[in-house]
């Protein structure tokens, strides 16, 4: 949103205070502005002839990454990581096709050969900017943006924005990031945000508390619009539809239309895609699917470094173990100005303790 945008202009001073610096790791916790600082990093490259490479790890971020970057082609190239891999290697298509060690394992080292034996420049940049870092800190993906990158990880320039506090869910095989990166990179010059822009002082609260998120934000840049997030509980499936439709309904009272609403589940096809209830059922697409004015479900997993109005987080069963806590915490902070929350009336016992917690620790 524009109020959004606002807020994260008052963070490219970590852009300005770091611009002399060739490689910076840019951390803060979810909100804090990493991947409009990433865009403003590579208008700022492309704008004095930098060729850049903007890599994220999410393809549903990349599609929207790419809609910021159209104007900046052909010198700013944005992709996924798997992506970039195989347009390396002249293949298209599905990402979800082969096994996970193909991904892993045998496309890194493919596409780091292929650009080894290239002959020129065609494969290499002169900045490189990866998006949601913490979930490429694996060797092979480390070799490929090695080689990606004129100067290489070491000499180079690049700048890596992540969150390596809560969100690294696809199994990094690094989770001691600086180590990781200093080990191949030699001096890495670090810049921490902890400033929230994105959500309410409220919806922030509810990731603290209830996503443990630890150290909290410094600040909240949002006014407090006195709206609370909504925590409502079901015992069955069918009142876990009840609530779901009776939340739409709700929001659409309060004007929210289309992608201003996003329902995402801890599941690959969560609740939303079982909704029967007309007119909501025809309404409701998958979010890459969604056209003007129909509302999209995804799973939290797949929107994370995505942001909507209104979120609906359906089918929370725990929050007790580190997964479902991370999960609870990247769901939360996706949401701008309405957090609506479907939970098993077996999570109550957790969030009370997680309230006593919080009460006793101030």
């Amino acid at each position: 949103s524009d109020e959004v945008k606002r807020y994260t202009v008052a963070q490219f001073g970590a852009l300005d205070a770091m611009a002399a610096s060739p490689r910076v790791l840019f951390s803060g916790p979810a909100g804090s502005g990493k991947t409009l600082l990433a865009i403003e990093a590579a208008r700022r490259s492309r704008a004095v002839g930098r060729r850049v490479l903007l890599i994220c790890f999410n393809h549903l971020l990349a599609r929207w990454l790419q809609d910021q970057m159209e104007s900046l082609r052909p010198m700013v190239q944005t992709s996924t990581l798997h992506a970039r891999m195989l347009a390396v290697l002249g293949e298209r298509g599905s990402e979800g096709t082969r096994d996970r060690d193909f991904w892993e394992t045998a496309l890194p080292n493919l596409a780091t050969e292929r650009i080894l034996v290239a002959a020129g420049d065609e494969f290499t940049f002169d900045e490189l900017i990866v998006d949601e870092a913490q979930d490429v800190l694996r060797d092979s993906f480390l070799d490929f943006l090695d080689v990606s990158l004129r100067g290489g990880l070491a000499a180079g320039r690049w700048r890596m924005f992540g969150d390596f506090e809560k969100q690294a869910i696809f199994d990094s095989a690094h989770p001691d990031v600086e180590s990781t990166l200093n080990a191949r990179c030699g001096r890495t010059y670090p810049y921490v945000l902890r400033d929230n822009c994105r959500n309410t002082p409220r919806i922030a609260a509810y990731a603290r508390i209830l996503g443990q998120l630890e150290p909290d934000y410094a600040h909240v840049l949002r006014p407090d619009d006195g709206i609370e997030p909504d925590l409502l509980f079901f015992k069955t499936a069918e009142q876990q539809h009840e609530l779901l439709v009776q939340t739409l309904e709700s929001l659409h009272k309060q004007g929210f239309r289309g992608r201003d609403v996003v329902i995402l589940s801890p599941r690959v096809a969560g609740s939303a895609s079982l909704l029967s209830t007309k007119p909501w059922a025809d309404r409701i697409k998958p979010f890459e699917a969604t056209r003007e004015g129909e509302i999209g479900y995804a799973s939290i997993h797949a929107f994370k470094g995505l942001e909507a109005g209104a979120i609906i987080v359906t089918d929370i069963d725990r929050i007790r173990d580190e997964a479902s806590v991370a999960l609870f915490y990247i769901a939360t902070t996706r949401a701008l100005h309405r957090l609506v929350i479907l939970a098993d009336d077996s999570v109550k016992k957790d969030v009370r303790e997680a309230l006593v917690r919080t009460t006793r620790s101030r």
